[in-house]
């Protein structure tokens, strides 16, 4: 069983969220319905939807992805998607001036993909963020917003 320290909060426009609260009822959720699973990470994707997403091992199968949101759980084995160092390594050689600051599993549009937060600066001392869509499924980038700053 996993314990969470912090008190973890979110402003949200209606007020607070209490994220350990939410965090801990998406895993009992998915500890009802899978009680042999042993949870190795945890994340919180905050994208179109939220969810709760868990990579576990079951006693007898291999490890999955387990997505826990407001309706089903979706989960897919590990072992055919695109794994975390797989989806740096094809980011890396896609924007190679960049600064992965982030990497969460998560859903777009139903499809399993890593969402991808990012830094790249120019000469021009200007600064760029940003998010990249990687299906976990093959690994083709669906979805890239950019946000530009001055570094001044």
């Amino acid at each position: 069983m996993l314990a969470f320290a912090l008190p973890l909060t979110l402003a949200v426009f209606s007020g607070w969220r209490d994220l350990t609260s939410e965090k801990q009822q998406a895993l009992q959720k998915l500890m009802a319905e899978n009680p042999q699973l042993a949870v190795r990470q945890a994340y919180l994707f905050n994208g179109p939807s939220t969810h709760h997403v868990f990579l576990a091992q079951g006693e007898e199968e291999g490890s999955a992805f387990y997505w826990v949101g407001e309706g089903e759980i979706l989960s897919l084995p590990a072992d055919e998607m695109t794994s975390e160092d797989e989806a740096r390594e094809l980011i890396s050689r896609r924007y190679p001036n960049a600064e992965i600051l982030r990497m969460t599993p998560g859903l777009f549009a139903q499809v399993p993909i890593w969402e991808v937060f990012m830094r790249s600066g120019s000469p021009d001392h200007t600064q760029s963020h940003l998010y990249s869509y990687i299906q976990m499924e093959d690994g083709k980038e669906i979805r890239r917003m950019r946000f530009h700053s001055s570094g001044r």
